[in-house]
């Protein structure tokens, strides 16, 4: 059982991963199991995100089930495709179960879970908590942007109408900038600040220059 033939086997697997095939798939297991790679958690880890992206999630659940340690990644893995392919409750459970473990989640962990939220009757009050355990473990900044990079949903707006059915609320977004030695905070949608007349027009004479002048795209400002 040597480390180049789990090196192999990862490479074969990853390889899968990009360009799936279901009997491909289940030799590559095979093998894993037969040389006994159970404990490794890079490689168990890619074959479940395999299984996952061939839409064989009761064969993702058992790998899941068996390994025998996982990390952040795992988690993360089978409640995303859980909620892809609409399992919402199966994906509400697994965090459960996550949650008894005691882990910490990271901010991947947040924006699927909302969707699922959404999608489940009677489970608006989990995404309440939900949001509050974003805020406090400081994620609050970056849920709705890191989704939107991993392509979790079709757009951002989509996230936000999911958040506003939950009743939720995202955090405003804050600038600090600094004039004559001086820090000013400004907060998104709060104009109490003595100079925000001063700065949303400055920003508006730039952004139309920069428009006029074919710098950037219209759509960056949509």
């Amino acid at each position: 059982m040597s480390g180049g033939n789990s090196f192999r086997l990862s490479s074969l697997v990853r390889n899968c991963i990009y360009h799936p095939a279901v009997s491909q798939t289940k030799q590559i297991h095979a093998q894993i199991l037969v040389r006994g790679f159970l404990s490794d958690v890079t490689l168990q880890t890619d074959l479940l995100l395999l299984y996952s992206k061939c839409g064989f999630l009761c064969d993702a659940r058992q790998v899941f089930d068996r390994m025998v340690d996982r990390n952040m990644h795992s988690w993360n893995i089978l409640i995303f495709w859980y909620v892809q392919n609409s399992k919402f409750s199966d994906a509400l459970s697994v965090f459960d179960r996550f949650r008894q473990m005691d882990l910490r989640p990271d901010h991947y962990t947040f924006p699927p879970l909302f969707k699922a939220c959404g999608g489940v009757v009677g489970y608006t009050y989990l995404g309440k908590l939900l949001y509050g355990w974003v805020i406090k473990l400081g994620y609050g900044g970056y849920v709705v942007v890191t989704s939107s990079s991993l392509g979790m949903w079709d757009s951002v707006s989509l996230i936000r109408l999911k958040m506003k059915d939950l009743g939720l609320v995202k955090t405003p977004g804050c600038s600090w900038i600094m004039i004559s030695g001086k820090i000013h905070k400004f907060y998104q949608g709060d104009n109490s600040h003595p100079l925000a007349v001063l700065v949303c027009k400055t920003l508006e004479r730039i952004t139309k220059a920069k428009l006029l002048s074919g710098e950037c795209g219209v759509e960056e400002y949509v």
